[in-house]
């Protein structure tokens, strides 16, 4: 089993840049790292990670490590939904349903039926219809409203 690593660990081998979200390696590690270089790299699902001891990380928890001294208890959640982005500012604590309202779902679609937009939205596995609109505009305005009534902090956000 490999051992978690700490806070203390952490800080000795990488620097983290909380307003740049970005790590680089504090000491030369095997291969070609140098002291300086940016650690890491960009995963196939989007997320940046960096390998510790044989063992990959995502940045943004272990960016949440650095800061706090401990690792997140639940999922982090990238605020402006882009996973590069790991500044502290932009990682916020959540859980999977928080986590979940934070996407990139549209919750707009056309209505064959009627040749109008309509606007619905997913709460707690209930699927809650929000009206029929001309326009595609004025749909995807209710929608956000209603993540706004239901997510809260959680809605998703224009990206910064």
């Amino acid at each position: 089993m490999k051992c978690s690593v700490t806070q203390e660990k952490l800080k000795r081998l990488l620097i983290y840049d909380s307003k740049t979200g970005i790590f680089t390696w504090r000491v030369r590690r095997g291969g070609k790292a140098r002291a300086g270089d940016v650690a890491g790299s960009v995963r196939s699902d989007g997320y940046r990670a960096v390998k510790i001891n044989s063992r990959n990380y995502q940045e943004h928890r272990l960016a949440w490590l650095y800061i706090h001294g401990t690792f997140p208890s639940n999922q982090i959640d990238h605020i402006n939904r882009i996973r590069v982005d790991n500044r502290i500012s932009n990682l916020r604590l959540a859980t999977n349903m928080e986590n979940s309202w934070n996407t990139s779902a549209a919750g707009v679609g056309f209505h064959k039926i009627t040749g109008k937009y309509q606007a619905y939205i997913y709460v707690r596995g209930k699927h809650i219809h929000l009206g029929l609109f001309d326009t595609v505009e004025e749909a995807a305005t209710i929608r956000r409203g209603a993540e706004q009534k239901y997510f809260g902090e959680f809605a998703r956000r224009e990206c910064d």
